[in-house]
């Protein structure tokens, strides 16, 4: 039997507790001490030592050299406590044992990192390295871990570690990182500080006195804590609490290291940060800070990017004006324009500055701007415009050189892709071939952004090889039109490729700017075979998915964008064509049958399920024009044939119960042939239009007659006012019958 404990005596766990903190304590001691005989050797490692033999004497005058004291002397001989295990230098099973090689890495990934270099046999004083405590990326399966900086240390410190227990040597590098940092053991406690507040389990109280202990450690050592990688965490969520005394208090200890934080890869952050959640007068005074600085903020990728925030959503007009300034010369920073001007009335107004501002903008741009990162701020394409617009024909060429492959990295923006379609117009041939290359796997995109569509717009209407375009940008786009029809601009771009310079959809300016390039002297192919080319590569994709997919294309979300798409591909041509459109005919009777199909149901007026395709707006409107067109195309080709064919009787009558379902049947009757008109005199009950008031009504009974009927009085405002549901679409013959009026008022797509 166990004999009981006696009172007030200390149990087993916690003698071996007392111990192992006597032990601790005992170690920390030693590791001190050690430490700081390290650091001692350290500052006197680099000093020449004076051998008896190497002295100068009165005999002559040896230079002095630097003795090393033997490799027995270096290494301590202790026993390792370290539990036995395979060695990482032992080889592996199967591999072939070779001299030791000239460099030795020992290295611990996570904790620490030990190197040991052998290059004779003698001992040689190592040189640090230039990537000496940068962290290097290590990858574990598909994670990439960052290690930890590497610790300095001298050769004989280096080889006491290799001899250390693995606690002790992490103990001792500890210690001998708080030496050499100066605030390591105030950021460890303000880190942990943080992760016990940004938690959500800790009650609000407890994270209350948390953030009050942190604000109280981090004042007054904000200049030394916010550039590290760590640190700047705890200064953006100490932010983005919102809490006026805290952001103020770190606002004014870091308002002096705005333009140095704004250059450094962590403490940008807390300038961007302060930019979100500061006051309005923060904000000015930011922005204040950087007149004089955009130039150098410019060509650093970390301020860089704070400028352009700061261009595109917190400056004032006359605060974008100084900052575009800036970069035309110094004498604009130091004599500042209070009135906002363009580059165009300030060359008009001093004419003598033209040479020195493009030779400033040349400097600037093609030294410091023409990298990837920096390229795509919009304040950079600005810059890249003036200097196109205004240069000298060796400037623009220089320019045209820096950033030819670089092009869809700034079509993104409308400056940008002002400057793009620029480069288009100036470039030769070879050139021209490299920008459309460059497009590869990027015209989808850029065929679905506003801006990046009128480059490509550029490239169909200027390059003459349209067997390249068709390679690298038509076929991406017609591999993806089901994608380019559920959205707005890239339903512009297929319409744009179907009829190109269209005014009825598209922005009369962006017109006039494509015209511009039709100056060049590049360009020898005819408009309209460069046009006609891509036409044809694009059509048959095109209409073969408007065949499968005909009842969205008609009626769905996006049915009044679609539905322009499809008329315009169809078609065919008139005055303002540049090319002649041929859809081939089975593609063509493919679409009719299609529409056909979808028009094949009864038809109920005002529907609450669904309106029918006569009736829908886009749908109905597409329909009308194209039967329009029948009595130009052969008889098997006729939208109106199909629907003749594909339509039951009863359905196709019951068409009279709206205007616009007359009209419908109207127009069949005077494109659609003798064969049609038979049908339509047949399903037509004459006694059922004299029931209606509808101008549509009266107009397809007096066609189905032949007898044209009085004219009736003009109704009241009170008997307009009681017209209700399809009659209530009559508003007079003249304004019904000009269908290209009535589109254009129905389906009006500004930009």
């Amino acid at each position: 039997m166990v004999a009981a404990k006696k009172k007030g005596q200390p149990s087993q766990q916690e003698r071996r507790k007392v111990v192992k903190q006597q032990h601790k304590q005992q170690l920390m001691t030693v590791l001190k001490s050690k430490v700081k005989d390290e650091l001692e050797k350290l500052s006197t490692l680099d000093k020449p030592v004076q051998s008896p033999t190497n002295s100068e004497s009165s005999f002559g005058s040896a230079p002095l050299r630097k003795a090393f004291p033997k490799r027995g002397d270096l290494i301590n001989t202790s026993t390792s406590e370290a539990s036995p295990g395979r060695s990482i230098l032992t080889p592996k099973r199967g591999a072939k044992l070779s001299l030791p090689k000239k460099e030795l890495v020992v290295e611990k990934h996570v904790e620490e990192t030990v190197k040991v270099v052998e290059k004779k046999p003698e001992l040689v004083e190592e040189k640090p390295s230039k990537l000496a405590g940068k962290s290097q990326p290590t990858t574990f399966g598909n994670r990439v871990v960052k290690k930890k900086e590497a610790v300095k240390v001298t050769k004989k410190v280096k080889e006491q570690l290799l001899l250390m227990p693995r606690k002790e040597r992490k103990a001792f590098l500890v210690e001998l990182r708080k030496k050499q940092k100066p605030n390591f053991t105030l950021a460890a406690e303000c880190k942990t500080l943080w992760e016990q507040a940004r938690m959500g389990k800790t009650p609000q109280a407890k994270k209350d006195e948390l953030i009050k202990d942190l604000v109280g450690k981090v004042k007054g050592h904000a200049k030394e804590l916010i550039y590290a990688h760590d640190m700047s965490r705890v200064f953006q969520f100490l932010l983005k609490l919102e809490r006026e005394g805290i952001t103020s208090m770190l606002f004014d200890e870091l308002n002096a290291e705005i333009i140095r934080m704004s250059k450094s890869m962590y403490a940008r952050h807390f300038v961007r940060r302060m930019l979100k959640y500061g006051t309005k007068l923060q904000k000015q005074i930011i922005i204040e800070a950087f007149k004089g600085h955009a130039v150098s903020m410019l060509a650093n990728i970390y301020s860089a990017d704070i400028l352009e925030s700061v261009y595109n959503e917190y400056a004032d007009a006359q605060q974008r004006f100084n900052i575009i300034t800036e970069f035309y010369g110094q004498e604009f920073v130091v004599f500042r324009i209070d009135t906002i001007k363009t580059l165009d009335e300030i060359l008009a107004d001093e004419p003598g500055k033209r040479q020195m501002i493009m030779k400033h903008l040349e400097e600037i741009l093609l030294e410091k701007c023409t990298n990837k990162v920096t390229l795509r701020h919009s304040l950079v394409h600005k810059l890249l415009f003036d200097l196109l617009e205004h240069g000298d024909k060796e400037q623009k060429s220089n320019l045209l050189d820096s950033i030819k492959d670089k092009i869809p990295e700034i079509v993104h923006t409308p400056y940008g892709a002002r400057v793009a379609m620029r480069c288009v117009w100036l470039a030769d041939a070879k050139d021209r071939k490299l920008i459309v290359k460059n497009f590869k796997d990027l015209s989808e995109k850029a065929a679905m952004e506003k801006n990046g569509q009128r480059v490509l717009w550029a490239i169909f209407d200027q390059v003459d090889d349209t067997v390249l375009i068709n390679k690298f940008i038509t076929s991406e786009i017609a591999n993806n039109v089901g994608k380019l029809l559920e959205d707005r601009w890239g339903c512009l771009c297929l319409e744009y490729m179907v009829h190109p310079r269209d005014g009825r959809s598209m922005d009369y300016n962006v017109i006039k700017e494509l015209e511009l390039g039709d100056k060049n002297t590049v360009s020898k192919k005819d408009k309209k075979d460069r046009y006609s080319e891509i036409f044809l590569h694009l059509i048959e994709p095109l209409l073969t998915y408007f065949a499968a997919n005909m009842r969205s294309a008609l009626m769905g979300d996006m049915s009044a964008l679609t539905s322009h798409v499809l008329h315009k591909a169809l078609e065919l041509q008139i005055g303002r064509d540049f090319f002649e459109r041929k859809v081939d005919s089975q593609l063509r009777i493919n679409c009719y049958e299609a529409i056909a199909d979808v028009a094949a149901v009864d038809f109920i007026p005002m529907d609450p399920n669904g309106y029918h395709l006569i009736e829908s707006r886009a749908g109905g409107w597409v329909t009308g024009q194209l039967l329009r067109q029948d009595s130009k195309l052969p008889e098997e080709e006729r939208l109106a044939v199909q629907i003749v064919k594909r339509v039951p009787e009863e359905f196709l009558a019951n068409w009279v119960g709206c205007n616009k379902g007359c009209f419908a049947l109207l127009r069949m009757w005077e494109n659609g042939g003798v064969a049609v008109q038979t049908h339509i005199k047949k399903i037509v009950d004459v006694d059922r239009l004299d029931k209606y008031s509808m101008v549509g009504a009266r107009l397809l009974k007096e066609a189905v007659t032949g007898i044209k009927s009085a004219p009736r009085p003009k109704a009241s405002d009170a008997d307009n006012a009681e017209l209700s549901g399809s009659e209530t679409e009559s508003a007079g013959e003249n304004e019904l019958r000009d269908e290209d009026d009535q589109s254009e008022e129905e389906m009006d797509f500004d930009e």
